[in-house]
C-alpha cells in the first residue's frame, strides 16, 4: 500500500488526475466517471466526478458524485487510489479503465464489473467453488 502524506509531491500527483477518465466502486456502485476537482486539505482529499453514462456499469441515478478520505487512510497506488476502511476505489490508469469498459460490454453484470475492478487492483480474488 502507498500511503501519502501532505507534500508539494503528493499533491501534484494527485492534481494531475483532474480531467481523467476512471471507473469508480464503493460497494455495489461501479460506474465510469470523470474526475473534475481534487480539494486537498490538511484534513484529507475529497474527489469530485462527474458521471459517464456508459453501457454496463450501474445507473447511479445522479450527474455527480464525490467522496473524500482522511491523509491516514487514503491509499495511492500506481493505477488506482483508495479510501480504505471507507469503501472506495477509483481505477485511474488509462489501460485499466479501457479493460473495465471492455468487460462492461461483454458481461454488462455488477458481479462481473466487480470481479475486473478487483482482480486490477487488489489481485485475484477467486470464487467459491460451484457445487456439483
Amino acid at each position: 500500500m502507498a500511503h501519502v502524506k501532505d507534500t508539494p509531491e503528493d499533491r501534484l500527483a494527485l492534481e494531475s488526475l483532474v480531467g481523467r477518465e476512471c471507473v469508480y466502486k464503493e460497494k455495489i456502485i461501479i460506474c465510469l466517471v470523470r474526475l473534475t476537482d481534487v480539494d486537498i486539505s490538511e484534513w484529507g482529499v475529497g474527489f469530485q466526478f462527474d458521471v459517464v453514462p456508459a453501457p454496463g456499469f450501474v445507473d447511479v441515478g445522479q450527474a455527480q458524485l464525490g467522496v473524500k478520505a482522511a491523509w491516514d487512510v487514503l491509499g495511492v497506488h500506481g493505477t488506482f487510489v483508495d479510501g480504505m476502511w471507507v469503501s472506495w476505489t477509483i481505477v485511474t490508469g488509462p489501460d485499466q479503465v479501457q479493460r473495465i469498459k471492455e468487460r462492461a460490454l461483454e458481461h454488462p453484470t455488477p458481479f462481473a464489473l466487480m470481479e475486473i475492478v478487483n482482480d486490477l487492483t487488489y489481485g485475484r480474488i477467486p470464487r467459491p467453488a460451484e457445487e456439483p
